[in-house]
């Protein structure tokens, strides 16, 4: 799994927000509460990769046959992407809990979001110790973050579009110039029209090219099949985005029981030309 497919799993999921908003009666607490313990390993672990880093290699520069950035570049594209999924169902969550949820997915957004920005700073610091030794990574890396960051605001104003999807954006003006009408006056041939467009424009942007391979893409699995498990019984059965999704993880798990060989390179592709 790659930079792109994560970003392309966040447009489908926003895509289909409306079958979580709109549902009658609270969420399911168990699929909300294994999103919140995931993500949360999720960045513990990203924490110790980040500060295991950062000290030995800072004072062993000399002693490294590849650069710190360029060993760590997956990892960094791979926080940088899912931050995408973990600022849109948060707005997702703020949006149906204002609808009569359960009262703990509101929490459980803005918390998911507060760990995984606490990670995201640790990494542009991290970024910034080796801006000025290894500008071509460096650069590489920092290009991913702000296309991601592009990428979130566009999905959150044009496939979410409740206000409240403006305290998950990275730049709520940006946002809001994304957004447009609420996503409940839409009938269904425009909303798949609106993410068959998003789609396109992700794809733009992150080509093969210009995507890494998932160091740990068994974490945003499960983290992405306790997103769908919040989704009503009937539209994960009928609904096509939430289908493919589906199709995804279970290609995903078949990828990984082949062995480490088949998948999880935490060596970057080619993105020269970028």
């Amino acid at each position: 799994m790659k930079t792109r497919q994560v970003i392309e799993a966040t447009a489908r999921i926003a895509a289909s927000s409306h079958l979580v908003i709109g549902q009658s009666g609270p969420l399911p607490t168990r699929p909300i509460k294994d999103y919140w313990q995931l993500s949360r390993e999720r960045n513990l672990a990203w924490f110790s990769v980040l500060r295991d880093m950062s000290y030995p290699i800072a004072s062993n520069k000399n002693s490294c046959t590849t650069t710190p950035t360029e060993s760590m570049a997956a990892v960094l594209a791979e926080l940088f992407a899912t931050e995408s999924l973990t600022r849109v169902w948060g707005a997702i969550l703020m949006a149906a809990d204002g609808q009569g949820s359960t009262g703990v997915a509101q929490s459980i957004a803005r918390n998911a979001l507060l760990g995984h920005e606490q990670v995201r700073h640790l990494a542009m610091r991290w970024l910034s110790q080796y801006a000025d030794e290894d500008e071509e990574n460096v650069g590489r890396v920092d290009r991913i973050r702000r296309r991601c960051e592009r990428c979130t605001d566009l999905i959150l104003g044009e496939l979410v579009g409740f206000p409240v999807a403006e305290d998950f954006a990275h730049d709520p003006r940006r946002a809001t110039e994304f957004s447009g009408r609420p996503q409940g006056d839409e009938v269904a041939d425009e909303r798949d029209s609106r993410c068959t467009l998003v789609l396109a424009s992700l794809r733009i942007a992150f080509p093969d090219v210009f995507s890494y391979e998932l160091p740990e893409a068994s974490s945003f699995t499960r983290v992405l099949a306790s997103i769908l498990e919040t989704f009503p019984r009937v539209a994960l059965a009928e609904n096509d985005t939430l289908q493919a999704l589906l199709r995804s993880i279970e290609d995903e798990r078949s990828a990984a029981a082949q062995g480490p060989n088949g998948h999880n390179s935490a060596h970057p592709i080619s993105i020269s030309g970028c």
